[in-house]
């Protein structure tokens, strides 16, 4: 089953079969992890949760594993593993988003799938257009020759607000850009 029919909400996700959230993980639970170390074949790695770091960003929870793999007892920390689907009984439990270069052991953190999957929710596109129109609104009263002149401080405020607004538009145009090669990555299945 596809991680996300179109048509599945945010709400409809605490029945599903083919998860673990948060909640149901303990210490000590073992699975595996799937990366690709060299080539394009997928390999497993072992993982044993260690613990769960609540509110490690906010209003978010990180998994805290310990990965065994030849590769990983060497390095910890493989560059390029960001996104690695991690499963606890065969199901997902989120995938691979931190490592600690300077640990003494391979520990990495894991983002929860419930994470993932509640942010597919976000009415993202929304926000970009109401960004969109005030950066058109701020650029129209920039464009206004006489405005510098009228009012220096209102103009200084006014570049300002449009620097910041551009900023929260690039970074929600890129998450919105994950989001949806996340999402037709999950319904491709």
């Amino acid at each position: 089953m596809p991680l996300l029919a179109p048509e599945a909400q945010a709400q409809d996700l605490p029945n599903r079969p083919d998860i673990l959230d948060v909640p149901q993980l303990r210490h000590g639970m073992k699975g595996y992890g799937l990366t690709v170390f060299e080539g394009t074949r997928p390999e497993k790695f072992d993982v044993e949760i260690i613990d769960i770091l609540k509110n490690f960003r906010p209003r978010h929870d990180l998994i805290l594993i310990k990965t065994m793999h030849p590769r990983l007892e060497v390095a910890k920390v493989v560059a390029g593993m960001s996104g690695s689907p991690i499963f606890i009984n065969g199901k997902m439990i989120g995938a691979y988003a931190y490592g600690w270069t300077f640990g003494k052991e391979p520990v990495a953190g894991v983002t929860p799938i419930r994470t993932m999957l509640d942010d597919l929710e976000r009415p993202l596109p929304k926000e970009i257009d109401a960004l969109g129109g005030r950066i058109r609104a701020l650029q129209a009263r920039l464009g206004d020759p006489s405005f510098y002149s009228r009012d220096p401080k209102a103009f200084a405020e006014a570049t300002a607000a449009l620097a910041a607004a551009q900023s929260r538009l690039a970074a929600a145009e890129e998450r919105w850009l994950e989001l949806e090669l996340l999402r037709e990555e999950i319904a491709g299945g």
